[in-house]
């Protein structure tokens, strides 16, 4: 009977793992497809059930009135902690753009998350992943895509890709493999050592480096010849970039 319970205690834990697993495949595959969209793409705003809620005050963080008015037709109407209560995801327009997350609180849309790039697609489900992508613009050469997955108590957990607008990314493989590399990340599969100064910063940059690495685990995303494309975790921020296999 123990023994039956152990292995039966074994199974359900190598189908959590399998499971888990699975769910960040699929969330990965996810970001790699938005990452993709083209920099015109944009998520349709659904603002049905604006006027029901116009009443209602939206606050900062901090409990101050919003310093600006909302225009409905930025406001996409959705329940994003599943409380049985529409919360508003808000697009502002205002220079570069930025997007905001409001939970319904106490006849109040309380501002739960704010940061800079465009609404590109929101997820349902148990907990909610909503997909924020910020482009390069002016000095700025990164593109990012922000998974903020949403909590049934309104925390969120946040998961960053970014790549450098020179890295090409397309046609993945599908495995996803984990390997242990050591080199150098560059933005393309070619060897760039040239030193040169940064015109933004001033500073002196080696060619196409992004980042050395040591015996660091990577997320093998695509084999090209004698290169690999594998998204590496560097300060909370999951980096894509070419690396010498």
């Amino acid at each position: 009977m123990i023994k039956s319970i152990i292995f039966l205690i074994g199974l359900l834990m190598m189908c959590n793992i399998q499971i888990g697993h699975a769910q960040n495949v699929d969330k990965l595959k996810t970001s790699l497809e938005l990452l993709q969209q083209p920099r015109e793409f944009q998520f349709p705003i659904d603002s049905t059930g604006f006027s029901n809620v116009t009443t209602f005050k939206f606050l900062l963080s901090n409990g101050e009135a919003l310093p600006f008015p909302i225009d409905p037709k930025n406001s996409h109407v959705v329940d994003f902690n599943n409380d049985g209560q529409n919360d508003i995801i808000y697009q502002h327009t205002f220079r570069y753009g930025a997007t905001l997350l409001f939970v319904n609180k106490d006849n109040s849309f309380v501002e739960l998350w704010s940061g800079a790039g465009a609404l590109v697609e929101v997820k349902p489900g148990v907990n909610p992943t909503i997909y924020v992508r910020n482009n390069p613009i002016g000095c700025f050469n990164n593109t990012q895509l922000m998974a903020l997955t949403v909590h049934d108590d309104n925390t969120i957990t946040e998961n960053f890709i970014a790549y450098h607008d020179a890295t090409e990314i397309k046609d993945f493989d599908t495995d996803f493999k984990q390997q242990t590399v050591s080199g150098i990340l560059r933005t393309q599969p070619v060897v760039d050592n040239e030193e040169r100064i940064d015109v933004c910063t001033g500073e002196s940059v080696i060619g196409n480096h992004v980042r050395i690495i040591d015996n660091t685990k990577v997320t093998v995303l695509k084999k090209h010849k004698d290169w690999l494309l594998v998204m590496c975790k560097y300060k909370d921020i999951n980096s894509i970039a070419w690396i010498k296999n």
